[in-house]
């Protein structure tokens, strides 16, 4: 039996000779060195491998116990991350002194960076609405005569204004100009705003106003008394008397209420059962063309000018008005962008084209009396706006009345009276303002 149990200790022996000591590995016995299992170099070496192994280890199990429990409180004086104190690795009097090795805890993981993003854009802030000119521009009135008369004349017939500054022009000149474009050699539209605009001759800059007028008289542009119309069976006005002052007024009722009849009373293009009609004091029964040369009306949905272009139809307009200018209508027509449809038969163009055509004639018949039906029917933004602003500068008139008919009045627009009709037709005169 000793046999045998030797011979298993011997085996078991060659089994661990050359193999790193586990934990449960004892000591060589004494008896055991004695017969010949002396500890070699190697086996010493192996040995201090285990020795260093449990240094590791044991820091290690010891920053994993911290960590289970609750979270350590730092002291100031020791910044985050910074080295744990060395600890020593148990000694063992049977093995030989290894030096010491330096164990330096596991530091606290940084916290992930942030991606560095660029900075953010400002959002461009909406266009400031208001006049574009600077207050410390000097106006033409404040430069020196010596100035002002090495400047080239400049005489603004139109102009819209917009947000958006590509939407922004000035009929100067009788061209449609925009901002940074020439009115004439030297002379630079710089900004444009809505009642006045900044201009640069030659390094010298200064603004100018757009027609500012101050009223002169109260006196009525039209006066209508005791005027009375129906159709068989339908009667629409009795006994209709309205005074019209210089600026914009509007006719406003739902279909068929008679809107479309009352402009046509008003131009002489129909004729009233009864009543009187003095424009600049110039009576419809006794001086009928004289008074009709005064009175513009826009007629779009008729078909009398299918045949011909907007180009040809303005060069007729000439005769018929004494005061219609063809260069304005032609560059009114170039801001309504009826530039490429000017040389088209009247027929080929939309109806919303047709109308621009005739809006273009209208604000530059230059009569007393202009009367629009429908003025934004089928228009596009832009020609909105653009229609918008020249309207404003006639409700500034003093001299010329302008009648707008639609279903409803115009929001945004200084109107100088309203007329209301009714269904039936029962017209309610309303002054707004003197």
């Amino acid at each position: 039996m000793s046999y045998i149990l030797d011979a298993l200790q011997r085996a078991e022996a060659e089994r661990d000779r050359g193999r790193v000591p586990g934990l449960k590995s004892g000591l060589v016995p004494p008896d055991r060195v004695a017969r010949g299992h002396a500890a070699t170099p190697r086996r010493w070496r192996a040995v201090g491998g285990l020795v260093v192994a449990l240094a590791l280890a044991a820091p290690a199990a010891w920053w994993w116990a911290a960590g289970t429990g609750e979270p350590e409180t730092r002291p100031i004086s020791q910044p985050i991350g910074a080295p744990a104190p060395l600890v020593a690795p148990p000694t063992t009097s049977a093995l030989p002194a290894e030096p010491s090795v330096a164990v330096r805890a596991p530091e606290q993981a940084p916290a992930p960076a942030l991606p560095i993003l660029a900075p953010a854009r400002p959002s461009t802030p909406p266009p400031a609405v208001g006049p574009t000119v600077r207050a410390d521009v000097p106006t033409f009135g404040q430069l020196s005569p010596e100035a002002r008369a090495q400047l080239p004349g400049v005489n603004v017939s139109g102009s819209t204004w917009s947000k958006n500054p590509a939407l922004r022009t000035l009929i100067a000149n009788g061209k449609v100009v925009q901002e940074g474009q020439d009115i004439a050699p030297g002379l630079r539209l710089e900004a444009i705003g809505p009642r006045n605009a900044v201009l640069n001759h030659q390094g010298l800059r200064y603004s100018i106003g757009y027609r500012t007028m101050t009223p002169t008289t109260n006196a009525p542009v039209l006066e209508v008394t005791g005027l009375h119309f129906g159709w068989p069976d339908i009667p629409l006005f009795q006994d209709l008397s309205l005074q019209l002052p210089a600026g914009v007024s509007v006719v406003h009722g739902e279909e068929s209420s008679g809107k479309t009849t009352l402009l046509r009373l008003l131009a002489g293009d129909l004729r009233a059962d009864s009543g009187a009609f003095v424009l600049r004091n110039t009576h419809l029964q006794t001086h009928a063309d004289a008074y009709r040369a005064q009175v513009f009306r826009t007629e779009p949905r008729s078909d009398a000018l299918d045949a011909i272009s907007a180009r040809a139809w303005f060069a007729t307009l000439v005769s018929r008005y004494p005061g219609f200018d063809l260069g304005s209508a032609q560059d009114l027509a170039r801001a309504f962008a009826l530039d490429p449809h000017i040389d088209k038969p009247m027929y080929m163009l939309s109806a919303g084209s047709k109308r621009k055509v005739w809006l273009s004639a209208a604000f530059a018949a230059g009569t007393a009396l202009t009367l629009i039906d429908e003025p934004f029917a089928a228009l596009d933004m832009s020609s909105i706006r653009f229609l918008n602003a020249l309207l404003q500068e006639a409700s500034e008139h003093t001299d010329r009345a302008w009648v707008l008919a639609d279903h409803a009045p115009p929001e945004g627009l200084a109107l100088k009276t309203q007329l209301a009709l009714g269904d039936p037709p029962l017209p309610r005169f309303v002054r707004l303002h003197d």
